[in-house]
């Protein structure tokens, strides 16, 4: 045996759309839908949000993430 060094790290489910990179297209979405399609590539991500909307979005018609982490 030796001596370790250990470090436990709490963070909400959230924090981890920094660590993807993607290249991906959305044409004709809304910003809500561009949201369920990034957060549905997480498995800690079901059930664990809600998207409280007040009013409607409209759909944009070309929005792209180039070598870019989930959180841009």
């Amino acid at each position: 045996g030796g001596l370790h060094d250990w470090q436990l790290v709490f963070a909400p489910w959230f924090s981890l759309l920094e660590y993807r990179l993607d290249c991906r297209i959305w044409q004709d979405k809304n910003l809500p839908a561009i949201l369920e399609a990034v957060f549905s590539l997480y498995e800690q991500a079901k059930g664990n949000y809600r998207l409280d909307l007040r009013r409607e979005y409209a759909p944009l018609s070309y929005v792209t993430q180039f070598n870019e982490s989930d959180a841009n």
